[in-house]
């Protein structure tokens, strides 16, 4: 599967590729930046990744709107998330692989 991380992957970026490698998945990143030129690559981005998240706590609100209207154009649903790290990312890998253990509810 191939991931795409849109912002906040900047510092984490080799965790994140180590996540991604462990479970024999490929990982993207963008900046998050939305002139012509990055809108380009966004938008290649979310034609050829199959889960795409978007960490809204860095990205501005124009640039996440655009990546969620990119993504739905591209026929993806993009998973939101306030910021991304090595465990959520497992998190969100075993939720769109099916391999997510099952949720206790108190």
């Amino acid at each position: 599967m191939r991931i795409g991380i849109i912002g906040g992957a900047e510092c984490g970026e080799s965790t994140l590729r180590a996540v991604a490698d462990e479970g024999g998945h490929e990982l993207e990143v963008h900046r998050g930046a939305t002139s012509s030129r990055s809108s380009a690559a966004l938008e290649a981005m979310m034609a050829r990744c199959d889960l795409v998240v978007i960490a809204t706590d860095v990205n501005s609100h124009g640039a996440v709107r655009l990546a969620r209207e990119l993504g739905r154009a591209a026929g993806r649903e993009p998973v939101l998330c306030r910021r991304i790290g090595r465990t959520r990312l497992h998190e969100l890998v075993a939720e769109a692989t099916g391999r997510s253990k099952p949720r206790l509810v108190a």
